[in-house]
C-alpha cells in the first residue's frame, strides 16, 4: 500500500537564483532518503516560487521493505570448545548482536570459517519514520547564502513562517526552525479573493490537490512549469500586440518565472533618446538590472518599449506601469552618464593605470602582464604564419 507525501517549507521571499537549484536538491536529496530507508515510492516532483518549496510524492509506501543484516563474529574455532559449546567469544559477540548465541551461523570465507550473527527486520511503518525523516531531509537543504532569524539557530535562505507536512492526508508531527507542521498554507501576499480578509488567513489542505486548487484561488500558481509557460505566451503575446519580437534567453525567463507566484506580462516604454545608446548598453540595464524583456524590430533594431512581468494583476496597472518606467529611466540615464564618461578617454590612455594595479606579487602589475600577453601573442603569431608557409 502506498499513500500520498506533501511538503511545504514557506517562508519570506527567496531570491529568484536560489530557487531552481534548491529544487534539483530536494528531487535528489528525498530520492536518496527513502532509498536508503527502504520505502519505497513513484514519481517525486518539486515546486517552487518567492515564497514556497514544496515536495510531492503521489505514492509512497505505507511500510519500510523487510531487510536481512549479517554482522561476521570470531573464528569458529575460537567460537566453540572441542565438544562443540559456544565459549564466552560466541555468548559475547551473541549478546552485542542481540540474538540467541543459538542462532549463530557459520560463514566460509577465504581466511577461514567464522561465525555470524543474521538479523531480519521487518520493517517500520513509514508514518513512524517521518518525523525524524523530514527533519534530516531539511537538514541536508545547501544554499550559497543562508541566515539565521529566531532562537533556533537554524540557516536557511530566508525565514521559515510555516511548514505543511501530510501523509494521507494526516499531519506529519514533527518541527523545524521552531515552527511546527501543520495543514495550513498561505496565498499571495497581496491579492486575495474578492470578501477575503485583509490580513493573511491559512488556507486548510487535505492533499496535493486541494493544495494546489486553494492556492490558484488565492493568487498562487504553484507549478513554475506552468508559470513557464504562462509567461512565455503572455510576453510574446504583449510583444505582438507592440509590434515589436522579444529578445531575450532562457535565463531571463527562468528569473522571471521564479520571481513571481500569479504571472502578469505588462507592456511599458522608456524615452527613445536613450536609444542613441549601444544597444548592449541598454539592454544590459534592462535586462540585468530590472529582469525586464526587450523588445526589437524585425530589423533586430532595439524599440523604445519594454515588458517587465509582474507579480499581480489588478484591473488598473497604470501606476504600476509608470513605477517601472522610472526606475528603467534612472538605470539609462546612470548607463548613459558612465558611457560618456568611459569615452571621454581612450583605452590606450587608460593603459597606464595599470601600473597601480597588481597582477600577482611575484609577477608584477597589471600592466607588465599585458606586456607578456602582448610578446606571446606576437611569437605565437609567427610560429602560425611559418607553419602556414611550410603547408
Amino acid at each position: 500500500m502506498s499513500k500520498e507525501l506533501l511538503l511545504e517549507i514557506g517562508t519570506e521571499e527567496l531570491p529568484a537564483k536560489f530557487i531552481e537549484p534548491i529544487l534539483e536538491q530536494m528531487k535528489t536529496g528525498a530520492a536518496t532518503l527513502f532509498r536508503e530507508q527502504r520505502v519505497e515510492h513513484d514519481a517525486i516532483r518539486t515546486f517552487g516560487t518567492p515564497r514556497r518549496l514544496a515536495l510531492w510524492i503521489p505514492e509512497l509506501s505505507t511500510q519500510q521493505a523487510p531487510a536481512s543484516e549479517e554482522a561476521v563474529g570470531p573464528p569458529r574455532k575460537a567460537a566453540y570448545d572441542g565438544n562443540g559449546n559456544p565459549t564466552k567469544a560466541a555468548i559475547g559477540f551473541a549478546e552485542a548482536q542481540g540474538v540467541n548465541v543459538s542462532a549463530l551461523v557459520i560463514r566460509h570465507t577465504p581466511k577461514g570459517e567464522y561465525v555470524a550473527a543474521v538479523k531480519h527486520h521487518k520493517g517500520r511503518a513509514t508514518s513512524s519514520l517521518l518525523p525524524d525523516l523530514l527533519d534530516a531531509y531539511l537538514q541536508s537543504f545547501s544554499f550559497p547564502k543562508s541566515m539565521r532569524w529566531n532562537a533556533s539557530g537554524i540557516r536557511f535562505a530566508r525565514p521559515i513562517r510555516w511548514i505543511v507536512a501530510l501523509y494521507g492526508g494526516r499531519t506529519v508531527p514533527f518541527s523545524y526552525a521552531g515552527i511546527k507542521a501543520g495543514t495550513a498554507t498561505f496565498g499571495h501576499r497581496f491579492m486575495v479573493p474578492e470578501r477575503a480578509e485583509k490580513k493573511p488567513k491559512g488556507i486548510k489542505v487535505k492533499d496535493f490537490e486541494s493544495y494546489t486548487t486553494s492556492l490558484e484561488q488565492h493568487g498562487v500558481i504553484v507549478d513554475h512549469g506552468r508559470r513557464r509557460d504562462m509567461i512565455r505566451a503572455e510576453i510574446s503575446a504583449v510583444a505582438n500586440e507592440q509590434g515589436g519580437a522579444l529578445e531575450y534567453d532562457e535565463s531571463l525567463l527562468s528569473e522571471a518565472t521564479f520571481s513571481v507566484e500569479w504571472p502578469h506580462a505588462l507592456a511599458a516604454q522608456f524615452d527613445p533618446a536613450y536609444l542613441a545608446l549601444p544597444k548592449d548598453v541598454i539592454v544590459t540595464a534592462m535586462q540585468e538590472h530590472q529582469g525586464f524583456f526587450a523588445m526589437v524590430a524585425e530589423d533586430h533594431a532595439l524599440l523604445p518599449h519594454f515588458i517587465t512581468v509582474c507579480n499581480v494583476e489588478y484591473e488598473d496597472m497604470g501606476e504600476i506601469k509608470r513605477g517601472n518606467e522610472r526606475v528603467l529611466a534612472a538605470r539609462l540615464a546612470d548607463a548613459k552618464f558612465y558611457f560618456e564618461e568611459d569615452r571621454k578617454t581612450s583605452l590606450e590612455a587608460k593603459l597606464p593605470k595599470l601600473h597601480t594595479v597588481t597582477f600577482q606579487q611575484r609577477l608584477g602589475s597589471m600592466y607588465a602582464k599585458v606586456e607578456r600577453v602582448e610578446t606571446l601573442a606576437g611569437h605565437l603569431a609567427t610560429l602560425w604564419e611559418d607553419r602556414k608557409s611550410v603547408v
